[in-house]
């Protein structure tokens, strides 16, 4: 069975209309671009949902992200964590005059 043919049978695709989908499959990522299982390499012009914004596997990130994970990969919302507050503490830096406090959310749907 194909990578392609696994997919449409093991996935459920949200946003999509499920008999329709015809997934892209990918293989990886480097800046810009998407690489696809034929190799070949795609502008990604949607950078995938928009949370890509500094492009696929920018060496900070991967780093940043490991270094995250080896000290602890998930924390509860209830409970209180030195990178949670750091990350919030930044963005208030950052953001308008009155704003206090950062909600930081696991999927969207969480309120």
């Amino acid at each position: 069975m194909s990578s392609y043919d696994r997919e449409r049978a093991s996935v459920f695709h949200s946003w999509s209309a499920q008999n329709t989908i015809t997934p892209f499959m990918v293989a990886g990522g480097e800046g810009s671009y998407v690489i696809g299982e034929d190799g070949e390499r795609y502008l990604d012009f949607s950078s995938q949902l928009v949370n890509t914004n500094l492009g696929h596997q920018h060496p900070a990130i991967v780093d940043a992200i490991v270094n995250q994970a080896q000290e602890l990969a998930t924390i509860a919302p209830q409970h209180g964590y030195r990178s949670r507050y750091e990350a919030a503490e930044m963005i208030l830096d950052r953001s308008f005059d009155g704003a206090a406090k950062v909600f930081f959310t696991n999927g969207g749907a969480d309120g």
